[in-house]
């Protein structure tokens, strides 16, 4: 199910507030100073680049929806947007120096392609890291009957239990973090900094 700007921007605000706890917590993975380079892949209608821009950084958002990057450009002035399919967009073009993150794409890309753009962005240079922001499936629907319908509703398809998280990041794990989105939203969130230093 493809959702247009307008539906999408609700279902964000109505899941996440004004996203406060997130923001705070990817602060601290990002390790954010003044004038740093933010890339957000899977941007969506730019919902997180104010944020930043108020911080004094250079924000760039990527997202392969043109609707939802006119939307954001239109919003976030100071950003820019690029519509483009993430693992064909060159990020050196951008800046080697920048700091990575997505919240909520890699669910809605199978193992491989996870993969895929996990690489792309660790090769950018030594010492690079990447943060992403990850929905946690129960295990079981009787731990959390309504967190499983509503990932069972996702638009992505691959949203993963935090075992199958861990698997596919493997020994990329630099560190994480399990928050939890309730009373607002019944759904895990799983953070995680990744780099090809680590060895967890």
């Amino acid at each position: 199910m493809h959702l247009n700007p307008k539906t999408y921007h609700f279902i964000q605000r109505l899941a996440h507030g004004n996203y406060e706890k997130i923001l705070k917590r990817l602060d601290e993975f990002l390790e954010i100073k003044k004038n740093d380079n933010i890339i957000e892949l899977g941007c969506g209608d730019g919902i997180l680049a104010n944020h930043f821009i108020n911080l004094d950084c250079n924000y760039y958002g990527i997202d392969v929806d043109f609707e939802r990057i006119k939307k954001a450009q239109k919003e976030n002035p100071k950003a820019k947007f690029f519509s483009s399919d993430i693992l064909k967009f060159d990020l050196k073009t951008l800046s080697t120096n920048s700091k990575i993150f997505c919240h909520g794409v890699l669910h809605h890309l199978n193992d491989d392609e996870c993969n895929k753009v996990i690489e792309k962005v660790l090769k950018l240079k030594n010492n690079m890291f990447f943060v992403t922001v990850e929905p946690i499936r129960s295990k079981h629907w009787y731990t959390n009957p309504i967190g499983i319908f509503l990932t069972q509703i996702d638009d992505g398809d691959y949203i993963r239990t935090f075992d199958q998280w861990m698997s596919l990041f493997k020994n990329l794990i630099e560190r994480k973090e399990i928050m939890s989105q309730l009373p607002r939203w019944p759904v895990d969130a799983l953070f995680v900094k990744l780099t090809k230093n680590s060895s967890d």
